[in-house]
């Protein structure tokens, strides 16, 4: 049947993915197989119903290192106290969501049944009329819920604010959290919190992540001037100083054109990203399906090999010796005991042809 729309397409590629999952033991089939799930969590949890719901709330997710302040943002983004802030770490140890109530419906549902359902997230509702129609995640760090569960409540987002400070902006997970989500193609906004009140010194922190940024090739069109810096407040702030500019950047929100151009942008990016990942996967696929090819070519050469040797024991006089029992019962049971030893043969012969690389040596020990 003819793709008659941009979900079309997208869908029978999430159809084929979820009908092809890795089999073989590669030493890359976990990363393989997050990436084919994760491409298939992005077209049916963000994509699909957002090209369904193209005027919903703008879901923005506030995530980054334990301790970075991403409860703090959160606060102030929605005017109210909703993720506690503190000293012990981490404060945040399960998904905070914030929407407006004249916003909530289906859309809203489906966004807490992804994240786990209303058991493992805080739920809050606020705002008014003359707010922005943006729902917020205050997602927990990384470097205690994981990468990989961070991006599957990130994943659910139109845009992402990650939260790091002049202490933990270089840490590996930091980069790698930000790695990830370049490669799903959520589009990002950065904020260094707690910075020094020092002018210069704040520029000269805020110049070295982003050079930080570029030596991992993931800064992209990033300014400096683009990145929010926010100061260190006293302990047990719940929001965070110097952020206002950001504030004003989501308040734009309010304009309906605005936030359509921008929910596009967000959706065109992701569908890029899935294209770049859908055409990596495709070839570890079809990499994985030659391998396997090549697998069954050796074992049936294996076990084709002993047929003829069992055909010649039978054409040389053999089957002569099996009717030489007293019934045809006692010659079954040595004829199925002459084919067993031959298979047994050929499944040595082709364990010991697969165990010559790696990938055929966990077969064999799977």
């Amino acid at each position: 049947a003819p793709l008659t729309s941009p979900w079309a397409a997208l869908d029978v590629l999430a159809r084929a993915l979820a009908a092809s999952p890795f089999r073989l033991p590669h030493p890359a089939r976990a990363d393989r197989e997050r990436g084919r799930v994760g491409v298939i969590n992005d077209i049916r949890r963000h994509i699909g119903p957002r090209l369904r719901q193209p005027d919903g709330p703008l879901i923005v997710a506030v995530t980054g290192p334990t301790g970075a302040g991403t409860s703090a943002v959160v606060n102030l983004l929605a005017d109210d106290d909703l993720s506690p802030v503190g000293v012990l770490r981490p404060t945040t140890t399960r998904p905070v969501v914030w929407v407006r109530s004249e916003d909530r419906g289906r859309w809203w549902f489906d966004l807490v049944g992804h994240l786990g359902g209303a058991d493992e997230v805080v739920i809050a509702e606020g705002g008014g009329p003359d707010a922005a129609p943006v729902a917020l995640i205050d997602v927990p760090s990384g470097t205690e819920a994981g990468t990989e569960a961070v991006m599957e409540a990130v994943s659910l987002a139109d845009l992402c604010i990650f939260v790091t400070t002049a202490n933990r902006y270089a840490d590996a997970a930091a980069t790698s959290m930000v790695a990830a989500m370049r490669e799903r193609g959520l589009p990002l906004l950065f904020v260094m919190n707690r910075l020094p009140a020092d002018t210069w010194q704040r520029d000269e922190l805020v110049r070295s992540y982003v050079g930080s940024l570029e030596r991992f090739g993931l800064a992209g069109s990033l300014d400096p001037r683009t990145v929010f810096a926010g100061s260190t407040g006293p302990p047990g702030v719940t929001r965070v100083p110097g952020l206002e500019r950001l504030q004003m950047e989501l308040d734009a929100l309010e304009d309906g054109a605005f936030r359509r151009d921008l929910l596009l942008g967000s959706v065109v990016s992701r569908v890029e990203a899935i294209a770049d990942l859908s055409r990596a996967l495709a070839e570890d696929l079809d990499a994985e399906r030659a391998a396997i090819k090549a697998y069954q070519v050796v074992a049936r050469e294996a076990y084709r090999r002993q047929v003829a040797k069992f055909a010649s024991d039978l054409a040389s006089g053999t089957f002569g010796l099996l009717a030489e029992h007293d019934t045809w019962g006692e010659a079954a049971v040595d004829l199925a005991g002459m084919m067993t030893r031959r298979a047994g043969v050929a499944a040595e012969d082709a364990a010991e042809a697969w165990s010559e690389d790696e990938i055929g040596a966990r077969l064999i020990s799977e």
